[in-house]
Formats: structure tokens, sequence, C-alpha cells
């Protein structure tokens, strides 16, 4: 069970059968009543129970006033582990972050795609062709885990899970991130060193936030159990998405709406195929949108 000290605002991991009990914070030796946290819907923060706003982001705490019978019944609710998961919605800050860095991922991991298949060919992209597939293939699929991590994110009926494949991918964004800002300074020069620097940092600063938000989701979400319901419909579209999504990339421009259409239906359902095809689909379109100019523009 997640604790915060209502003084100070240090987190703790203890037993539920700490709950009411009084304890000394190790921080600021002040003694307070463990109570259970609860996270701020709009930045993730872990705050004491007893709070009416986020003491981050003072974002305020919605108040419930509940007759006996309706606690009662809510209370019930609560215990089967299908209560109110407002606190697992993203804020407005939160949901761009985690899109722009989605949209992001999806291009990294296409990039890595195409760096395995340049190492087939006569001019690998890294030179040799043994370290260019390595690569890719780190890059494909660090990425392609942080879109499943986003997406589950980014749906608060969906249980988050803290697994070392989870870890792996937000450690080994970081680490590509910080690869790539080292690269941008030794070698690009001038007003492109400048952007790809600043693309990498940007990036680390968006990964470090939904590193925390994911710890947190998936701090609040150990006893929680997802709704049993049918996923065909929503499973069907997303992969008919992911399809639709692909041949856009492919330079069929009229599949890219469609397929980001599907996608966002079969996403609000819960599906990730929905998610990735939400995804393909966006950059299907605008790399199809920048193929026409340029072609125009050379005419």
């Amino acid at each position: 069970m997640k604790t915060v000290c209502p003084h100070c605002h240090q987190k703790y991991d203890v037993p539920d059968d700490y709950l009411q009990q009084d304890v000394t914070c190790q921080k600021c030796e002040k003694d307070f009543t463990v109570t259970k946290a609860k996270f701020c819907s709009e930045c993730g923060k872990a705050n004491p129970a007893q709070a009416f706003q986020c003491y981050a982001c003072l974002h305020p705490f919605r108040l419930k006033i509940y007759t006996e019978t309706e606690d009662a019944a809510s209370q019930h609710l609560i215990s089967n582990a299908s209560g109110d998961r407002s606190e697992a919605k993203l804020g407005l800050l939160l949901q761009i972050i985690v899109f722009i860095y989605g949209v992001g991922s999806g291009l990294a991991a296409l990039q890595g795609v195409g760096m395995i298949f340049s190492a087939f060919s006569d001019y690998p992209e890294l030179g040799n062709k043994g370290l260019t597939i390595i690569y890719g293939v780190a890059v494909v699929t660090v990425y392609g885990r942080l879109l499943l991590l986003l997406s589950t994110l980014t749906q608060p009926k969906k249980k988050a899970v803290q697994t070392p494949y989870s870890l792996f991918a937000l450690l080994g964004g970081g680490i590509l991130s910080i690869i790539g800002l080292i690269v941008s300074f030794t070698v690009f020069s001038g007003g492109q060193q400048a952007i790809y620097a600043f693309s990498n940092v940007l990036t680390l600063v968006f990964l470090y936030q939904i590193y925390h938000i994911w710890g947190e989701r998936c701090l609040m979400d150990v006893n929680y159990e997802e709704p049993e319901r049918s996923k065909m419909k929503s499973s069907t579209l997303g992969r008919i998405s992911v399809i639709l999504a692909v041949i856009g990339l492919l330079g069929g421009f009229i599949f890219a709406v469609p397929a980001i259409v599907m996608g966002i239906i079969a996403h609000k359902d819960g599906n990730k195929a929905g998610f990735i095809g939400m995804l393909l689909g966006f950059l299907g379109l605008i790399g199809n949108i920048v193929f026409i100019i340029i072609i125009f523009g050379n005419h």
C-alpha cells in the first residue's frame, strides 16, 4: 500500500495492516496516521488521503458526499475492484505529452525497421551490417514496447503492470535518447545540431514524465481487476486499422484516413492495436502530404 506523509509529502510503501496506525516520518520526523494515498489525475503525484488539492500542481480533488446507504454501496463496489477510475485518467498536458512521444516512438520504430533492411543492402546505415542489425532490432524492441505502454496509460480501464520488459523499454528509451544527444553534438553542426539536440533533450524530459506516471499507475493498479467484456469487435477494428495504416505508409493516401478513424474507435474500446494503427495512420497521412508537396514543388 502507498502512503504519503502529510507534512513533507515523502512517499512510503507499507503493508496493508499499517492502515490507520500512527507512525513517524523518517524524513521530517513528524508523526502522522497512515492512510491510503490518492493520486492526482492531472500530474500523477501521490498525495495524502486528506488532501483537498495536489501538493505538486495544486489541482483540486473532487469531494464526494454520500448518504450512509450510498456510502455503503460505493464501498462495496470499490471492494470488488470496479470503482471510480477517474484518478487513472490523464490531464490535458499529460495527454499531449503521451501523444507527442507516441508519434515520436512510432517514427523511431519505423526508422529501426528501415535500418534492419538497410543492413542487407550494399550500404548499411551504420557502415557495418552486424552493428546496423543489432541497433535496428534494439530500436524496434524498445519503441514497440513503449507504444504499448503509452496505449495503456491512455486507457483508465486497462490494468498497468510493471514488468522487466516495460522497465527495459523505459531505460532503453532514455539510453537511445542520450546516444542521439551525443551524436547531435559530434556529427551535426549549426542549426541542424540545435534541432537534433533540442529534440533529444525534449524526448528525455517527456520520457521522465512518462516513467513517473507509469510507476504511479502500476502502484495504483496493484489490486485492480479489468472489467470483463467482449473485445472481438474492437480487436478486429484494431487489426484492420494497422493493415490500412501500413498500406498508407507505403503510399496509399486514401488508406491513412480510415486507418486513423478505425484506430480511434478500437482504442476507445481498449484495444492496443487500435492505438498503434491510429499513430501509423497519422504518420502515413503526414508522410503522403509531405511527398505530394515535394513532388509539386519540383514541378
